[in-house]
């Protein structure tokens, strides 16, 4: 490198004094303000968790059978329903018009979130690079705090993913074992 090039170094430093934080204007020169823009910071990473759940359900949603729209499992305690009355549920409910309404909601509510998330990223990423060290603290425990409370049924919806597809498969072939059955013994 040259002496004509002048270097710019970047690293993370403690200061109570923070000039325009996210918005031009907003500025803090005591602790009081720091804690209220690292609530904020706190906040947007909690937000950010949550909003990664509710991605994920709107997601396997809009691209889960519409056969199983209105289909609920069922645990092993209940009743098993026949055959027959989960074929005849299925006949009343289903349409091609609202199957195509409900992925189109979903789809729509999956685009929806997805924005913010990335609006939410953003923001997050703007405050980090703020290399305030009190920020890059408030959003690692926004983070923590959001996954501690979210992460588990974010789990459970990714585990539940696969399953959704293994239910899918368990219902097509009962009914279609059934419907033959049926066809078999109106046959003879």
């Amino acid at each position: 490198m040259t002496d004509d090039m002048s270097t710019s170094e970047m690293y993370m430093f403690m200061s109570y004094n923070v000039t325009d934080f996210l918005l031009e204007g907003w500025n803090s020169t005591n602790g009081f303000g720091l804690f209220i823009m690292c609530l904020v910071a706190v906040m947007s990473a909690i937000m950010y968790e949550a909003l990664r759940l509710v991605y994920i359900f709107f997601h396997l949603r809009a691209h889960q059978n519409p056969i199983l729209y209105g289909h609920k499992t069922r645990s092993s305690s209940e009743v098993p329903v026949t055959n027959t009355e989960s074929l005849q549920s299925l006949i009343s409910n289903l349409s091609v018009a609202n199957i195509k309404k409900a992925r189109l909601l979903y789809y729509a509510g999956e685009t929806a979130i997805y924005m913010l998330l990335n609006v939410i990223g953003y923001i997050i990423m703007l405050i980090v690079m703020t290399f305030n060290g009190w920020f890059a603290l408030a959003v690692l425990l926004g983070v923590t705090v959001g996954y501690f409370v979210f992460g588990n049924a974010v789990a459970q919806l990714m585990v539940n993913s696969p399953q959704i597809a293994a239910e899918d498969n368990v219902f097509r072939e009962s009914t279609v074992s059934s419907a033959r059955m049926e066809a078999k013994h109106l046959v003879t």
